[in-house]
């Protein structure tokens, strides 16, 4: 004759385990999924972001625009007389306004077709809330608007669950090329040089005279 009472404590363990099976499971797909939801929906954000953006630049006025360009070709000067050592006998200009097209603080897009990187938001500063939302842009450093003289460098996160946008980039290779999007220009650059270089060396990140440059840091 079998005892009820064991059978009931049998079914209990079992329908138990049962439960923590299930949970564990949903648990590990959570796990799996995760990254794929969380960078999903920072790309549906930047999207939103860049087509914002794209607007604000359509509606600029002439006028607007051609100040934006000019203020930023300043600054540019600017930077560019400071690394040379020389004296700047202007007034300085403003770091934060620059090529700033609303609240957003963005200052252009970027594009990096080999390692599938599309239209990400580049902001305007470094700070941690910065590289969060995306690429920032070193102060003290060119703005990303081309031309002689000049060397924008471009920072963001890699390796992080939330925000991968440059854990591929060493997988660039020399002659790979990104693309810029600034105001109502896109400029190309060509990959020529790749290095690792400590935090302290800002010999990295220097104008040379002549040259147009951009760099693309990561840690």
């Amino acid at each position: 004759m079998r005892d009820k009472s064991t059978d009931k404590k049998r079914e209990r363990r079992f329908s138990l385990r049962n439960v923590i099976s299930t949970l564990l499971l949903i648990f590990a797909l959570g796990l799996l999924f995760y990254p794929i939801f969380v960078n999903y929906m920072v790309a549906q954000q930047n999207k939103t972001t860049i087509q914002k953006y794209t607007r604000n630049v359509e509606t600029l006025e002439p006028a607007q625009a051609k100040h934006l360009k000019e203020e930023a070709a300043l600054y540019d000067q600017y930077i560019y007389t400071k690394s040379q050592y020389q004296s700047w006998n202007k007034a300085v200009p403003e770091y934060k306004k620059q090529l700033i097209t609303d609240n957003d603080k963005v200052i252009a897009y970027l594009s990096i077709p080999q390692i599938k990187i599309t239209n990400i938001p580049v902001y305007s500063g470094d700070s941690e809330e910065t590289l969060a939302a995306g690429v920032g842009h070193i102060p003290q450093t060119s703005l990303p608007i081309g031309g002689e003289n000049t060397h924008a460098v471009l920072s963001a996160h890699s390796g992080h669950i939330n925000n991968t946008l440059f854990s591929d980039l060493e997988d660039l290779k020399m002659k790979d090329v990104f693309y810029i999007h600034v105001l109502d220009q896109t400029l190309k650059y060509e990959i020529f040089e790749r290095k690792i270089v400590n935090p302290e060396d800002t010999d990295a990140i220097n104008v040379i005279p002549g040259k147009d440059l951009v760099t693309l840091v990561t840690c």
